[in-house]
């Protein structure tokens, strides 16, 4: 018996996935050719840069980097971004080996030597991490680092007034190679306004990317999908377009949402643009309720009849990204059906007036969709907005015990 189980094991893991997917009725479902397609449609709009580096970090915003990033080595990227040095290596294990993968993380001596052997590219905010590289890295190899400059975020990022010692110390040894320079925009949504905080990190970032060009740095970035987005929607910017080295991070708009500070683009622009949501939220109808006038629904009472209701109750809650803030102001869909979520979000659960609903339809088992690229259907941005929060939280939420689905299916 200790035989066969061994034997079948990995069948019947499978197995047991499977099954365990299908209990519930509820999916995230990722449309890994609409995420290609948004990508596409952001490097077009923005003139085909000279060095575009996607950003896959957090799990791919909760789309699934292992399979984001294989989608988009399919697709011929040559760059990759994460945050963490961990999430790198899982790529590489994954078998992405073809992108080059940027870690725009801090940087310490537990993480030196997996960067070298996994051939991962850091981006590097400080002296200090320099040095720890350079001395980790064989004699006669050559690591290639992209340093990011403290231009106004004061988050991460080399002071500007230590480029110089950043020079010299390139000038000094031989291990090191500086590819690109980069800095991160802290309000890139003011990015048309030629007076405004974006533009003043701009000039300090072309001012530092000149100090360096005797190193001879392939590539320069800024750009998240706000700030390439909106440098490309005002005429009066080409210069900056056409900057050297020009390049972009791409984040949120690939999966489908438009930042929603972002007040760059017009909404024909938008429009034009047409981003597909690439994450669709599923569920279905769990359980129903017929309740009479007065008697009120979850924790709290929050949420009371006003006359006799029918309320479902859907099997996803504050433990799967329906943020509890969110209580008593979200919708969500069956085709052309709305319905508005009603009392106190649960971990588990949610409840949702189906009152005006069709009798056919008020069954469980239907379908529903909380957000995503289906017709109809609310986006990640309204239920953020619902919640108070950005569509980068919404998507991030979505836990990991919500299934994931991808299409095209491989």
């Amino acid at each position: 018996m200790k035989g066969v189980l061994s034997v079948n094991l990995p069948l019947i893991l499978k197995w047991i996935e499977v099954i365990m997917q299908s209990l519930r009725g509820s999916f995230a479902e990722i449309d890994l050719e609409a995420l290609q397609s948004n990508l596409s449609k952001i490097i077009q709009f923005c003139g085909t840069p000279g060095f575009v580096c996607p950003m896959i970090k957090a799990n791919a915003y909760g789309h699934g980097d292992l399979q984001v990033g294989r989608a988009l080595q399919d697709q011929g990227l040559q760059h990759l971004g994460v945050a963490l040095v961990e999430e790198a290596l899982d790529l590489r294990a994954a078998g992405i080996t073809d992108p080059n993968i940027l870690t725009f993380s801090t940087i310490g001596p537990q993480s030196v030597k997996s960067i070298i052997d996994a051939s991962i590219t850091p981006v590097v905010s400080s002296l200090v991490d320099l040095e720890l590289l350079k001395d980790a890295v064989p004699v006669s190899s050559k690591l290639p680092v992209h340093l990011k400059i403290d231009t106004g975020m004061h988050r991460m990022g080399l002071p500007i007034d230590q480029l110089e010692r950043a020079v010299e110390f390139f000038n000094g040894q031989t291990r090191l190679t500086l590819e690109g320079l980069c800095t991160h925009l802290s309000d890139a949504e003011d990015i048309g306004n030629l007076e405004g905080e974006s533009f003043k990190q701009l000039n300090l970032f072309r001012r530092a990317w000149d100090f360096v060009q005797s190193l001879n740095p392939k590539f320069a970035h800024a750009y998240n999908s706000s700030g390439a987005l909106g440098l490309h929607a005002h005429k009066h910017l080409e210069e900056w377009s056409a900057f050297t080295g020009f390049g972009i991070r791409p984040g949120i708009g690939m999966y489908g949402a438009v930042p929603e500070s972002d007040s760059t683009l017009t909404q024909s622009q938008i429009e034009s643009l047409n981003l597909v949501g690439a994450m669709t939220l599923t569920s279905v109808i769990g359980h129903i309720h017929t309740i009479e006038s007065g008697e009120s629904v979850s924790y709290g009472s929050k949420w009371t009849a006003q006359r006799d209701s029918v309320v479902a109750t859907i099997p996803l809650g504050y433990a799967d990204g329906i943020h509890r803030v969110s209580s008593g102001k979200g919708f969500v869909t069956h085709k052309e059906l709305r319905a508005q979520q009603v009392g106190t979000v649960c971990m588990d659960y949610f409840i949702i007036d189906i009152t005006d609903w069709p009798v056919s339809k008020q069954k469980v088992g239907l379908p529903i969709t909380i957000f995503g690229g289906r017709p109809g259907a609310c986006s990640a941005s309204e239920w953020a907005g619902w919640g108070n929060t950005i569509s980068y939280e919404v998507f991030t939420s979505v836990s990991s015990r919500v299934p994931r689905k991808y299409l095209p299916r491989s």
